[in-house]
């Protein structure tokens, strides 16, 4: 089996081959190439080096859902390991969930995250800011540091070999308990990002509208990934607001998204009432809770686009069922069919049941 062991050499043949073609976009509609992603991140390796950061290093990484964490996520899933947390956490959370990492560093943007950096100074944990060089097309980050060079715990397989090193440790969504820490490795990143691609066929010409953030498995191990394997670009939202999102959907192109029931009857009821509404869809994907079947009806309807019902976990890197985009058969309120996966239907003692 072909093994994976970086965003890097995914992006670097976009980059050269069509080094203007977009990466990214922002919540302004601000631009960045695969050129200037595929440089950022050569920079950044750099950068990293400098500050003692290698695979056995835990990064803490605690953004809002900016350009610069999008820049984050492939810089520090080839080169740390990767922990994103939600920005909105209490200082008492980011205390338990840093020492539950445990995290040898705290990544925050320029301007800062109080109640992280409170929880990481009482851990002695070191933090370090990232801050965008402004300016066209310029897109390098620099990373400050309170001491040059700084000590740096390591954590994570310190001469282990590289694919026993986990590249990301992200938090279920604590849907039926508490909050569970699930590991990746790249290369298991990697393959379901082509897995998803494959699913959803996608192209360079291929634009997503990600609404989610991006501590979350849907866009940390899922839309982001898959659009960097296929050489695709990925608008990033920020904040879920519905008229500011349907906005960026039409002005910026966009050929798909992905969200939960919520969102898509938000967005619903935006699009009915706006005159004029036009698109560039492609398909839209539901995941999370089983979308309702009269949404998922009046979506088709109304945006005249396969609604796609899929599921995956944390767990499955954000995959584990899909129904199949036309002319493949759907089937209304079923999760799919398994992507590049087994999936068995159990009973409470165990035994195996056939499909339903």
């Amino acid at each position: 089996m072909e093994r994976f062991d970086s965003f890097s050499g995914f992006i670097q043949p976009f980059a050269s081959e069509t080094p203007q073609a977009p990466a990214l976009f922002t919540a302004t509609q601000e631009e960045m190439s695969y050129e200037s992603l595929a440089r950022a991140l050569r920079h950044g390796r750099e950068a990293f080096a400098d500050l003692g950061i290698s695979k056995s290093v835990c990064v803490a990484l605690v953004m809002e859902s900016d350009p610069e964490i999008a820049v984050m996520l492939p810089l520090l899933l080839d080169a740390a390991c990767c922990a994103p947390l939600n920005p909105a956490y209490t200082q008492d959370e980011f205390l338990r969930y840093l020492r539950e990492l445990p995290a040898d560093v705290l990544l925050v943007a320029a301007k800062g995250n109080p109640a992280a950096e409170e929880a990481a100074t009482r851990l002695e944990i070191p933090v370090i800011r990232l801050a965008r060089q402004k300016g066209g097309d310029n897109w390098d980050f620099t990373f400050s540091a309170p001491d040059k060079p700084i000590f740096i715990k390591q954590s994570y397989g310190r001469g282990s070999a590289p694919e026993a090193v986990p590249s990301l440790l992200l938090h279920t969504s604590g849907t039926t308990a508490r909050p569970k820490l699930v590991s990746h490795s790249l290369n298991s990143i990697l393959r379901s990002a082509v897995h998803l691609a494959e699913v959803f066929s996608l192209r360079p010409s291929d634009r997503c509208l990600c609404v989610t953030p991006f501590f979350h498995a849907k866009a940390v191990i899922g839309i982001w990934p898959a659009s960097l394997v296929s050489g695709a670009s990925v608008i990033i939202a920020g904040r879920f607001e519905p008229q500011e999102a349907l906005g960026l959907l039409q002005e910026l192109k966009a050929t798909w998204y992905t969200a939960a029931s919520s969102v898509h009857q938000a967005l619903l009821g935006q699009i009915k009432a706006t005159e004029g509404f036009s698109h560039c869809l492609r398909f839209i994907r539901t995941c999370a809770a089983q979308t309702p079947l009269p949404l998922v009806a009046d979506l088709e309807a109304t945006l005249g686009v396969p609604c796609v019902e899929a599921y995956g976990m944390t767990e499955t890197c954000a995959r584990a069922t899909s129904n199949p985009l036309p002319p493949g058969l759907r089937k209304p309120g079923s999760a799919g069919l398994p992507i590049n996966c087994e999936i068995r239907i159990m009973a409470s003692d165990g035994a195996v049941l056939p499909p339903c």
